[in-house]
Formats: structure tokens, sequence, C-alpha cells
């Protein structure tokens, strides 16, 4: 089981003021009983967090603005009194039920007062716009270009975020010859969530008959500590091109 997890943002100054607001707000449907939020319909939970103000919360969303954000939102987070921390258990096969839970659970806490959302397994932050735009393209896409992030380095890209789907993330070794790594990862890992291939060490990849070739290895995730938020451990595909064809 892979645990993950979602950091809102609030306005809420006690526990005790969490707790009323969530329950009013949205009509008895989510209940927050000791450390746990519960979604009655479904009797679906997450394990609850809740803290004072995150100083360094801020620059997430920041640094993660888009185009057409509300200045007005942002600086209601920068003053946010108070922090949500909600916890999801996810299988790899069940990981379309969890983005659902994800999804009421988010529009629950929403609806209680939360300014956004920030996902602490992959660092990405967003505004409400920008969450419920994610979700309006269909079939997940949406949600996975969001929740999971390319990150640049020396000699690779990596992805950051497949832990919410539990799946694998996946580190692609550049090269001078190619420049189009970064599209190949995305299509890897798109292939890898939405078609559930049974992958193997010493597999080979490719995006089209004419792009270049990459053979798979599977690695444990050395990327971060165990007990940080960006460890995978499902570990991590490691892409290194082949030849071409």
């Amino acid at each position: 089981m892979t645990e993950i997890a979602f950091v809102f943002p609030g306005p809420w100054k006690t526990r005790e003021e969490f707790r009323d607001t969530s329950v009013q707000k949205t009509d008895g449907s989510f209940l927050y009983a000791g450390a746990v939020l519960l979604e009655q319909e479904t009797d679906s939970s997450a394990i609850v967090d809740f803290n004072t103000s995150d100083a360094t919360l801020f620059g997430r969303f920041e640094h993660f603005a888009r185009k057409g954000d509300n200045a007005a939102d942002l600086q209601k987070i920068k003053q946010h009194n108070s922090v949500v921390r909600l916890k999801w258990k996810i299988c790899p096969d069940s990981w379309r039920e969890t983005v659902g839970s994800i999804e009421r659970f988010a529009e629950a806490m929403k609806t209680s007062g939360a300014l956004g959302i920030f996902a602490l397994c992959s660092g990405a932050a967003f505004t409400w716009q920008n969450w419920e735009a994610s979700f309006d393209i269909p079939d997940y896409f949406g949600i996975y270009h969001g929740l999971v992030l390319h990150v640049n380095d020396t000699d690779r890209i990596s992805s950051f975020g497949m832990l919410h789907f539990g799946l694998a993330d996946t580190e692609i070794f550049t090269s001078p010859e190619d420049g189009a790594e970064a599209e190949t990862l995305r299509v890897f890992n798109e292939y890898n969530l939405f078609e559930d291939p049974k992958l193997k060490s010493g597999h080979t990849f490719s995006t089209a008959e004419d792009a270049p070739v990459w053979e798979l290895s599977w690695e444990e995730d050395s990327r971060y500590d165990h007990d940080h938020w960006y460890f995978n451990p499902n570990g991590v595909w490691q892409l290194r091109p082949v030849t071409k064809r």
C-alpha cells in the first residue's frame, strides 16, 4: 500500500473551527472525527493532520501560479491561518477510485473554506481554478499532467508524482543527438498509466517506428530518502538510449 498526501491552506484558526465548518458547509456529508475525515455516503476516509500556518507554503503556490490566476486568491493563500494535510492509501489496481476520492475530498475542503491544494508527493500547487481545470480534461489526462512534474537535471529528466497512481516514476537520460526526451518521458508515463503494460528490465520502448529506442531498467528510488514525500517506493524506470532505427 502506498501513502499519498495533499495539503490545504485555510482560514481556520483552530482544529475545532475546521471540524465545525467542514460538517456545516458540507451539510454533514463529511465528518471530521478524531484524526479522520469521513465521507459518509461512500465510507471513504482520509487521515487528517491539522497544523498552524506554514510560511514556506506560499512560495509553492507562487512558483506554480498560472496565467489567469487571481492575485487576490494568491494573497489569501499567503495570509492563511492553518494547514490541513489529508493522507490516503492507494493500490495500483485502484488508482482511478483513489483519484475520484481525492477529487471529492478536495471539493469538500474547498466548500469548507480551503484556499488551494498542494500535492506533497510531487510538489505541485494549485489554486482552485487550476485544480478544477485539470479535472475538466477527460480520461484523467489533465489530472496526470497536473500531479506529475518533470524535473530537468544535468544528464537526465525525472518525473515526480507517479506515486499518486501507485506506479514507478521515470528517469530518461538525455543525449545531444535527441532533444525529445521530455516528450518521450511523458508518452512512456502515459503508456504505463493508461495501458498497464507488464514491463521488465531489458524491455525497449519507442514512441514511433522512426524514433529513438530506449532500454528500460527498473531501479530502487535513490533520489530522496525513504522518509521524504518525493520518495517513490514503487521505484524508478530508467530509460537509456539504445540506437536509432
